[in-house]
């Protein structure tokens, strides 16, 4: 009698073990296929003809939040979207850096351009020549405007 119950509990503890692995299992390839969407969505943005990399470095650090709070994926798939996830995500952080790297390159050339222009205006705001004078400021108004912006030094710089 024992040993039937003992049997009779091994089969059921043994089915519901199944059942966890199973449930485990196919989690592990809901991720799995979860984190191919997630390298989908980089390469798309990788290869964006018109990328917006201000709005894709937010994106790529909510999709990287995401893939963070994604389970683990079957072992023969592991190396493969893990390898997949890193390749497609270094290269969009590589364009973003590159592109706020440009950014603050031509902020700091906006900055010195701005610059120059102010020390061209304060040498002529002591002249009484009125006509050439605001005809000089006009000139350097329009210049102004070619420049582009100087990000949060602009308006220090406007009101000089």
């Amino acid at each position: 009698d024992a040993a039937r119950r003992f049997t009779d509990a091994s089969r059921r503890a043994s089915a519901k073990l199944s059942r966890h692995y199973e449930t485990l299992d196919f989690a592990r390839w809901e991720s799995y296929t979860l984190k191919q969407d997630i390298c989908s969505k980089i390469e798309a943005m990788n290869s964006a003809e018109t990328p917006d990399f201000v709005k894709f470095a937010k994106e790529l650090q909510e999709l990287r939040e995401r893939w963070k709070t994604l389970g683990a994926v079957p072992k023969e798939k592991n190396e493969e979207i893990n390898n997949r996830y890193l390749e497609c995500s270094r290269q969009l952080q590589h364009k973003i850096d590159e592109y706020f790297s440009n950014r603050r390159q031509e902020r700091k050339q906006a900055v010195a351009d701005k610059l120059a222009l102010i020390a061209e205006a304060e040498k002529i705001s002591v002249s009484t020549e009125w006509n050439v004078t605001a005809a000089a400021f006009k000139e350097l108004q329009a210049k102004w405007k070619d420049i582009p912006r100087a990000g949060n030094e602009e308006n220090e710089l406007y009101k000089k």
